[in-house]
Formats: C-alpha cells, structure tokens, sequence
C-alpha cells in the first residue's frame, strides 16, 4: 500500500544506522541515537508549554493574548462560548497527551527507537491524508487504520492509568466497556476515561471553565510519574 511505502524506506534507513553502531564507544552510540530519535518522534511542541499558555493567557485580561494562545493550541475554528472553549481544550489535551507523548514513549519502550519512529510516522502520516488536496488523501482510510492500529494497546494502557490516578471507580465504569473494543472506540474511551476519572460529566459542557483545564493538566502530571515508574523498571530489566 501507499502507506507501507511510504514508511518502509524512513524505517530501513533508521533501522540501519542505529542497529550498526548501538554497540559503538561501549553503547554509548546507541543510548545518544536513541535519545535523539526519542526526542524528535516527541515533536518540536511542547504540549505542556502550549497549554500552560493559554491559562496564562486566559486568567489574564488580554482578549488577544488569549486569542492568539488559543490559536497556537486548538487546531480549526475557535468556539465562541467560554465553557466550550474550556471543554474543547480539555478534549484536546487528552487526545493529544495520548498521540504526542504517552504513544511514542510506550512504543519506544516496547520495540526501541523503531518502535517510536514506526508510531510517529504512523500519526504523521494519518495527519497528512486527512488533506484533501494533499499527496496522502487518496490513501486516507488505510492511514487511518495503521494508525487505530498503533494506537489501541497504548491508548488502553493510558486508560488504565487514568483510573489508577484519578478516581478509580468512576473510572473504571465509564472506560471498561471500551477497553475490548475495536479500533474505532480508542479516542472516545480515552475520553470518557480521564474525564470520568476527574469527576467531570463530559456530556455537560456548562461545568467547564479553567480550573477543568488545570485538572486535566495535574491528572497529566500524575500520569507522567507513573510513565517514569514504568520506564525505570523497564530500564532495570534491561540490566
């Protein structure tokens, strides 16, 4: 397919230089490369930074600074009501925790530095078809698949995760029915997971305002210790 295509030569080329000289200098080569390649499947955003902006900007009282770190942040039109705008944020940021980070590193624990090209390369290449006028868009419905594909198992273990640090029960109720399901179910079970796990009810937008976005932001950071638990053990075992 297009899509093997178009990802096959980026893996041969990645695969070979790295597996040639991860025992150069004692594996010191090996750890470098890893950790550039780790680095740049993470992106050149900082998804913490581009959220901590927008607060900033929207407990301020500059309409356009909070407009502009609304731009920056939230892809396509802008919502106009306050309570959208904070539950469009909050939605965001939970698909995009999942795609920019949580995805890549388990993919780089899991198969190495190829695990997390193979997953960088899968949501690029997902992006892109997604434009209509654009190189990819005949190969769209195969993109999408790969991707669902590549996301499933990271995106259920992120759920899990969810309901261990955040409220466990409500958690688990909204999130169980998903964690069997097919590809198709991934972005909605992440979804009602973590907002379940906040003790929001994501059907009433009238609830959400910043301290929701502030919530999603430290569930995130709860997550992430997690994520450094996991990668230690991980690293110790490799030993």
């Amino acid at each position: 397919t297009a899509i093997v295509a178009a990802m096959l030569p980026i893996l041969i080329i990645v695969a070979a230089v790295y597996y040639l000289t991860v025992d150069w200098f004692f594996g010191l080569m090996g750890l470098i490369l890893g950790t550039i390649i780790l680095l740049y499947c993470l992106g050149p955003k900082d998804l913490y930074d581009q959220l901590q902006n927008y607060l900033n900007a929207a407990e301020g009282k500059d309409v356009d600074a909070k407009q502009k770190a609304l731009a920056e942040f939230l892809p396509g039109d802008i919502p106009a009501d306050n309570q959208e705008i904070s539950r469009a944020v909050s939605q965001y940021t939970v698909q995009e925790f999942q795609t920019r980070i949580f995805g890549v590193i388990f993919w780089f624990l899991l198969l190495g530095p190829l695990g997390a090209i193979i997953y960088r390369l899968a949501d690029q290449l997902n992006i892109l078809s997604q434009n209509k006028e654009g190189n990819f868009a005949a190969a769209n419905p195969q993109a999408e698949r790969w991707f669902a594909i590549v996301n499933w198992l990271p995106a259920r273990l992120l759920a899990l995760i969810y309901m261990l640090v955040g409220d466990f029960s409500r958690g688990l109720s909204a999130g169980y029915p998903y964690l069997a399901g097919g590809l198709a179910t991934t972005r909605e079970m992440l979804e009602k997971t973590a907002f379940a796990a906040l003790r929001v009810d994501v059907a009433d937008k009238k609830q959400a305002d910043l301290e929701e976005n502030q919530h999603v932001l430290a569930i995130l950071d709860r997550v992430l210790i997690v994520l450094l638990v996991i990668t230690a053990v991980f690293t110790l075992g490799a030993f």
